[in-house]
């Protein structure tokens, strides 16, 4: 008997496991169907390509950029911000021979090329010389720019050509950078085109006649180029001429403030000269040489701000999150900044910028300020205290009609209790299919075509693929 109940037991038991591993089976299929459905839903995030104008267009002359330089240099006179410039000399090391021409021999073009290389090498005998004769200058805030940063005023027609860039492309999904729009990403593989995106600053190249230089650089003389290679302890230079080449003054704009953030004068100058050898290499004695130096003025102008690391915050009712304020002056530890909020039944804020959202849904802006020389400076976050959306799903992601038909497809955000649940609907190609505010889509003419659905919090994007006929 007690063999029969155990039998008995172990088909029950076996029918247990059976029905146990077909439900487990149903519900692995449908999770697996739920979570592809899900994936295929997920779109991501498309949110509006804001793109700020500059506080001026993009300069479209020759004439407008050399006037927008010369206001910003007088800006910078007048402001006094921070200011340092950093002079390089050197030898142009492109072309043939290395940019030296010694018909003496190879190995003479050889050894000056090493003189040449160590000119940006401060611990080098060329390299001390030049950082001697030149070496960095600055003013701090609120000294007197006058003896640092040169005139910048030449006439238009000097111009023989300028260029403006603050324009770059940007792939939406692996945010990889281009200087030219593209269709799609080689790098991801993502098949959405690029989008277009503004620098922060106008970056301005001016190629100037070569005669504008003698008023950008500091000016010299065969003589004191012939001194700047004395102490090399190989030869001496003499029966030096020079001529200006090229010129060229690339700065950087500010776009919505206009202060100016860089200068470079640059410009390349054909030398002929005598070197004069003496100790170990005496016997190469007198020797013509022919090369190309390069000068180069670099400016970089440091403003007072105060910059919030955030300029859009979405926070939870009731939640707390917290900004953090970058602060640029002559002691920015001793800046004391000062927090406000607009409204502070929607958000408060602490003298250390932490936040404490209400309890209800509100927008407020808080603001951080600090004064430095007698000027104010701020910055502002716009906060959002909502349930943001995180997602949104469809209704049906395959629609068809005939030409004249209307169907309606319904948006859903997720969370259900999200704050803002609206929704903004498009189509692809609307002599295709035309779709209304409400979701609303009527076929127009046999074709295919895509409607899809951006939720109005967090931009999030669902499509439909309709199919018309006739």
């Amino acid at each position: 008997m007690k063999n029969k109940e155990t039998d008995a037991e172990r088909r029950k038991g076996r029918i247990v496991t059976a029905v146990v591993v077909a439900i487990l089976g149903v519900i692995f299929v449908v999770g697996f169907i739920w979570g592809l459905n899900m994936v295929l839903a997920l779109e991501g995030s498309y949110p509006p390509n804001d793109l700020t104008e500059g506080a001026v267009p993009p300069p479209a002359t020759a004439a407008e950029a050399v006037k927008l330089l010369e206001n910003a240099a007088e800006t910078a006179a007048k402001e006094q911000p921070k200011i340092g410039a950093h002079h390089s000399f050197y030898v142009v090391r492109d072309g043939e021979n290395g940019g030296i021409e010694a018909p003496g021999s190879d190995a003479l073009r050889t050894y000056l090329g090493l003189v040449a290389d160590t000119a940006g090498n401060s611990s080098q005998p060329l390299g001390k010389l030049l950082s001697e004769a030149y070496p960095d200058r600055g003013a701090g805030y609120g000294e007197d720019t006058a003896a640092i940063l040169p005139e910048v005023s030449f006439p238009a027609d000097a111009v023989e050509g300028f260029k403006c860039e603050y324009i770059y492309y940007v792939c939406p999904v692996c945010e990889l950078e281009s200087q030219t729009p593209a269709d799609s990403c080689e790098e991801c593989g993502g098949t959405r085109p690029y989008v277009m995106k503004y620098h922060d600053e106008y970056t301005i190249t001016l190629t100037l006649k070569s005669d504008t230089a003698d008023g950008l650089f500091i000016k010299k003389n065969a003589e004191e180029i012939a001194d700047l290679f004395i102490g090399t302890g190989s030869f001496k230079v003499s029966g030096v001429s020079t001529e200006t080449k090229t010129v060229t003054v690339v700065y950087k704009l500010d776009r919505l403030s206009l202060e100016l953030r860089s200068l470079i004068l640059e410009r390349t100058i054909a030398a002929d000269a005598t070197l004069s050898f003496f100790a170990e290499y005496e016997s190469l004695g007198r020797q013509p040489v022919s090369l190309t130096l390069g000068e180069k003025e670099e400016y970089t102008l440091t403003w007072p701000s105060l910059t919030l690391n955030r300029h859009v915050l979405s926070i939870e009712p009731g939640s707390t999150d917290n900004l953090l304020a970058t602060v640029v002056c002559a002691d920015p530890l001793a800046a004391e900044v000062t927090w406000e909020s607009s409204d502070e039944s929607v958000v408060t804020v602490d003298e250390e910028g932490y936040l404490k959202a209400g309890k209800e849904p509100g927008t407020a802006e808080v603001t951080a300020r600090f004064t430095f020389r007698g000027k104010e400076y701020s910055d502002t976050c716009r906060i959002e205290v909502k349930v943001s959306v995180e997602s949104l799903s469809l209704n049906t992601r395959k629609l068809k009609l005939k030409t004249g038909e209307e169907k309606t497809l319904t948006a859903k955000p997720s969370p259900s209790d999200a704050t803002v649940k609206s929704v903004t609907w498009y189509t692809e190609d609307p002599d295709i299919a035309k779709v209304d505010e409400n979701g609303a889509v009527t076929g127009v003419a046999p074709g295919k075509t895509t409607v899809y659905a951006l939720s109005d919090d967090g931009w999030f994007r669902v499509s439909c693929e309709v199919t018309v006929n006739e």
